[in-house]
């Protein structure tokens, strides 16, 4: 599986099969922050919650969708491109940005998945914690592709308890309002989880 540039590769290794000791058992081993994970904000605060320490109607329940496919490669996300959801966000507090970015995770072609994706800038950043999300969910690597990660830390710092990272088939829902579920691993005083999210739609 593809990784940020620089963080460990993912591996699993096999310690027994069934043909030796009886049964298969393998050893994962990976960064937390591999594949659709959630970050919680103790990722960039020391004094935020950990991710055993949020509760647990935060990672599901009705989320809105946010259609920003029309953005390309390195293009900013910014508050004007969210402001005619303003009420909507306002009242489920838990949003997926849909860009269409998944689509190149794993190709080695360009444009890359981890350095060129759309991203959000600060003032998009403020706009959503003014209406105090408290789950931000995207389909590519992270909120900004700016080192310093100030994204991350103004919208934990002002109340987001999590953002998903590295989602995929955000443009298979039908609907802007779906069922989301998201749960993380419990890991007692860690900074987040990988975690199968998957998303129920009314028919």
């Amino acid at each position: 599986m593809p990784t940020w540039p620089g963080n460990p590769a993912m591996g699993v290794m096999v310690q027994a099969t069934v043909k030796k000791s009886g049964w298969n058992e393998s050893l994962l081993v990976c960064d937390i922050h591999t594949g659709t994970h959630l970050d919680a904000p103790f990722h960039f605060l020391d004094d935020g919650k950990t991710v055993d320490q949020i509760p647990l109607e935060t990672f599901m329940g009705e989320t809105l969708v946010i259609d920003l496919t029309s953005k390309k490669a390195k293009e900013i996300i910014s508050a004007p491109d969210l402001q005619k959801y303003d009420e909507s966000v306002r009242k489920y507090r838990k949003v997926l940005l849909n860009t269409g970015w998944s689509a190149h995770f794993g190709k080695e072609d360009k444009p890359d998945y981890y350095t060129e994706f759309p991203e959000l800038d600060m003032g998009a950043a403020e706009w959503f914690a003014d209406r105090q999300v408290l789950l931000l969910g995207m389909d590519f690597p992270a909120p900004s592709n700016r080192w310093n990660d100030d994204v991350h830390r103004l919208l934990f710092r002002r109340g987001t308890l999590v953002i998903i990272e590295n989602m995929t088939n955000l443009g298979a829902l039908r609907n802007s309002v779906v069922n989301l579920v998201a749960l993380p691993l419990k890991y007692k005083g860690r900074e987040g989880s990988q975690i199968r999210a998957i998303a129920i739609e009314d028919s």
